[in-house]
């Protein structure tokens, strides 16, 4: 990632003087991450992670700091924002709005095993179902990139496109309309939206923290297994490998099972998903085109071979 805000020692030491968390001995940039600034603090009592949004405005996150404290005390492996003495959670540092974490043991699975797939798939349905109970996730935050945004960014992103793949990219969109068209269709509650293998960190086959929740919002709970499935479970061809894609289903359905209509719609919710995935990669490159982002080409792919699924 780039470190798009540069902080000093000094400037992070004065930050963590409202916390009683010890004093600043060491800090660095986090490698993983291309939305927001991330660093690793270590004190004389502890590790954190410095989170600053780049993009998001204060008072967009107290929706951000209200979930995961939610599911934090739902004892589910997602830490919450640490507060400062006087209760606070939520501070200014070099003009952005940021929040501290405590720094989970674990790592980002570079390469992922059936055990992982089924973890992680164990995680999901049990934070869906805190959250689809959550009566008022609708009035609390909608999903700000849901097939909504994915129609509304659609004729920017296609300026990137050829003719034909523009041709592929509308209608995919409009073949998925139907399923959108009724937010009731299908259960609902506030999704992860973007649980990829670097928003998650575990020890062997244990899931010991999801993190970056700044995606999330109220959509269908289908939408967020789609996207799951798609990033833990796809080949370098773009289609599923079928261990990994059983292990997680199965473990998903262990704790929340499918009902009739979403066993249905479960083939489109992989092509939304994927769909979703492709135009913001597109959009992030044609925004930041000095930066290196991850490569649209590889969820096109997904894309198509999820349309496969649907048309053998």
């Amino acid at each position: 990632m780039a470190v798009y805000t540069t902080l000093t020692h000094q400037t992070i030491a004065q930050y963590l003087a409202d916390f009683d968390i010890g004093n600043l001995t060491d800090f660095k940039g986090a490698p993983d991450g291309i939305e927001n600034t991330t660093y690793f603090i270590t004190t004389d009592q502890g590790e954190y992670v410095l989170t600053l949004s780049e993009w998001l405005k204060p008072e967009q996150l107290p929706f951000f700091i209200d979930l995961t404290t939610l599911l934090n005390q739902n004892n589910l492996p997602v830490p919450c924002p640490v507060t400062d003495k006087q209760g606070k959670a939520l501070m200014d540092i070099a003009g952005k709005p940021a929040l501290l974490f405590p720094r989970i043991k674990g790592s980002h699975p570079k390469t992922v095993d059936e055990k992982q797939c089924r973890a992680i798939g164990e995680f999901l349905a049990q934070m869906h179902n805190v959250t689809q109970h959550e009566k008022t996730h609708e009035e609390l935050k909608t999903n700000d990139r849901g097939f909504a945004w994915c129609c509304e960014w659609a004729n920017q992103a296609a300026t990137s496109l050829d003719a034909s793949t523009t041709e592929f990219l509308h209608q995919t969109i409009d073949s998925l309309k139907s399923l959108f068209a009724d937010k009731t269709a299908l259960p609902r509650g506030i999704i992860h939206a973007d649980l990829f293998t670097d928003n998650v960190l575990m020890v062997d086959d244990k899931v010991t923290a999801a993190i970056d929740f700044y995606l999330a919002g109220s959509d269908f709970l289908l939408l967020d297994l789609a996207i799951t499935v798609n990033a833990w479970c796809s080949k370098h061809d773009g289609s599923l490998n079928d261990v990994y894609y059983q292990a997680l289903l199965s473990g998903y359905k262990a704790h929340r099972p499918f009902e009739q209509n979403e066993e249905a719609a479960w083939p489109q919710m992989l092509q939304a998903g994927a769909l979703r995935f492709w135009l913001s990669r597109i959009l992030f490159l044609q925004q930041f085109a000095e930066v290196k982002g991850k490569a649209p080409q590889v969820y096109q792919t997904i894309l198509q071979q999820r349309l496969n699924m649907t048309k053998a």
